[in-house]
This record gives structure tokens, sequence and C-alpha cells, in this order.
């Protein structure tokens, strides 16, 4: 007999594991992307990259 055995891992734990890894590399991403030129700038201005920010602009891009 091993002193080592096979340990089963509960699915759940798994799926959390990668859950929690994958939600930390996408705000590690959003957040370092702020530091690009003129992202900040355009954030003020009110301006996207499908031209001017207005209210109804911003509705179809939260669709």
């Amino acid at each position: 007999m091993s002193k080592f055995s096979e340990y089963e891992v509960n699915i759940k734990i798994k799926l959390c594991a990668l859950w929690s890894a994958v939600m930390s590399l996408y705000i590690y991403c959003d957040y370092f992307e702020l530091y690009t030129p003129t992202k900040i700038e355009s954030m003020i201005n009110g301006t996207t990259i499908f031209g001017s920010g207005d209210q109804a602009t911003l509705l179809g891009l939260s669709r």
C-alpha cells in the first residue's frame, strides 16, 4: 500500500477556483487598461469608440 492516496476534489470547489481565477484576471486586465495614454481623457470627455457618449449610444451599447 502506498503512502499517497488519490483524493477526489469536489466539482463545486474546482468550479469555484476556476471562476475566481478568471474573474481575477478579468479585473486585473480591466484595471491596467486604464493606464493606456488616452483612456482616462476619453472617459472624462465622454467619448467612446462608437462616437459621442450620449444617452442613446450608451443605452445601445448596454444591450
